[in-house]
């Protein structure tokens, strides 16, 4: 492979990474203030999309290093820079995408437990609704009407 190749990997890499951190933090953004679906959904593909894109270059390049694994060092110094670079790009951006998505999840695992409590609550207030409203009459009688015995 040639290190243009592996240059432009990267770049595609990189290209992904931002697009999973754009997507992140729009989500993050989203998820705060409105409860928009399909915006939402919109951004989970986005962000799917770009973990598979990531996936895939991965794989690419660790094919390219297992069969030859000092590719880079023997690589002109020109491209070694150029390949270096990118590469100090691509952590930045990843640990920038690790640290929005661990917000992200934070943020949801508190909105599920909120719901959570909320569907309880719910619940437990129909029960005693219920329970409330049987032991006044029987199902049978009639209510609301004047009687003489």
């Amino acid at each position: 492979m040639k290190p243009l190749d592996l240059h432009d990997l990267l770049a595609q890499k990189l290209e992904a990474f931002t697009s999973f951190l754009s997507a992140t933090m729009s989500f993050q953004e989203l998820s705060e203030s409105e409860n928009d679906l399909k915006g939402i959904e919109s951004l989970l593909k986005t962000r799917q999309d770009s973990i598979e894109t990531i996936d895939g270059i991965d794989k690419l390049i660790n094919s390219i290093v297992k069969g030859s694994p000092d590719f880079v060092s023997t690589l002109p110094g020109e491209e070694k820079k150029r390949i270096k670079a990118i590469t100090e790009k691509l952590d930045d951006t990843a640990s920038k995408a690790a640290q929005a998505n661990r917000a992200c999840i934070k943020m949801l695992r508190f909105k599920n437990d909120h719901i959570k409590k909320q569907l309880l609550k719910t619940r437990h207030m129909q029960h005693g609704i219920q329970g409330y409203a049987r032991k006044g009459h029987k199902m049978h009688d009639p209510r609301f009407l004047d009687i003489r015995l």
